[in-house]
């Protein structure tokens, strides 16, 4: 899927007040999101966001290689802009 299609379409982005995207950044390739895709869905942001960055894991690791950080992260974003 490319950006601009599916759930990352233009109007829905437009409607968003503010996101937090985490990613992991693992030596060998996200297995479903490529570290350098989610950036530039994080760039293409024009809202209040948050960029969180997990080293070494993978999509679906990155709350299990750092917990704390990954709750951590949802807390004060969700105290940050509520």
């Amino acid at each position: 899927m490319r950006f601009g299609q599916g759930p990352f379409t233009k109007p829905t982005i437009s409607r968003m007040r503010s996101a937090l995207q985490k990613n992991g950044k693992k030596r060998a390739a996200d297995e479903i999101v490529p570290y350098r895709m989610g950036k530039r869905l994080y760039d293409a942001l024009q809202v209040k966001k948050t960029l969180v960055t997990i080293d070494g894991a993978s999509h679906n690791s990155l709350e299990y290689t750092d917990p704390h950080r990954y709750w951590s992260s949802i807390e004060t974003f969700l105290h940050r802009y509520k």
